[in-house]
């Protein structure tokens, strides 16, 4: 099963654009709601700061995942994320899971060893 991300950061698209796709609590709490009897997602995790939007999730399928996070951003978020292609980024498995440690241990963030990304993971593991 792949695991996949989707996601927008402080590198890829600037604080107005990422603030379309940014996760309140009632946010997380729509796409647990949509996400509950899913057939193709599972695992899915959430990581949302002012500096980044990331989804992680297992997959059934590669490109079905990919299809269903992206359907599931527009959805809840009422964007075309067509119009925001250029600042998304995907990434899958081995390279997922490389963006996540250096996400989770601060390496990729605009304050080195912010910790409000790990508080944030370790969450999401529990």
């Amino acid at each position: 099963m792949p695991i996949l991300l989707l996601g927008q950061n402080h590198r890829t698209a600037p604080v107005e654009l990422r603030e379309r796709l940014a996760f309140d609590e009632e946010k997380v709490g729509a796409l647990a709601e949509l996400l509950k009897d899913d057939k193709v997602l599972w695992e899915t995790v959430v990581v949302s700061t002012c500096n980044r939007v990331e989804i992680y999730a297992v997959a059934k399928d590669l490109q079905e995942g990919h299809a269903r996070l992206t359907g599931l951003l527009e959805q809840i978020h009422s964007v075309p994320l067509s119009s925001l292609q250029d600042s998304v980024y995907r990434h899958e498995d081995a390279a997922a899971v490389r963006h996540l440690f250096r996400v989770a241990s601060g390496l990729d963030s605009m304050v080195l060893g912010e910790g409000q990304i790990l508080a944030q993971v370790k969450t999401g593991y529990a």
